[in-house]
């Protein structure tokens, strides 16, 4: 059985913009949390060290999603089609019940 997620390090928050904007992230844990707490659809890429951009992985404005990521990915990267949006990364181990 998979344990609940639990966070394993600090939370960043780099604010999503039609360019991309990346981010490093905490060691520690192989999921990672994905908030979006814009009013836009923000769009997550990890890992690469490539700019995000609307053919990655979706997040709708104000939901969560949690990504298996592994252990040794340390950066992601964020963006939106239009305006701007917060989105709160927290690494961290575990998975949704």
């Amino acid at each position: 059985m998979v344990p609940p997620f639990r966070q394993t390090g600090a939370t960043v928050a780099p604010v999503a913009s039609s360019g991309g904007t990346a981010a490093t992230l905490p060691a520690g844990g192989d999921s990672l949390l994905v908030t979006n707490g814009g009013s836009v659809i923000a769009f997550v890429r990890v890992g690469d060290n490539a700019a995000a951009s609307v053919v990655d992985t979706p997040v709708l404005a104000g939901a969560s999603v949690l990504l298996d990521i592994g252990p040794n990915t340390n950066s992601a990267s964020v963006a939106t089609l239009t305006s701007s949006a917060t989105v709160y990364l927290t690494r961290g181990t575990g998975a949704v019940r």
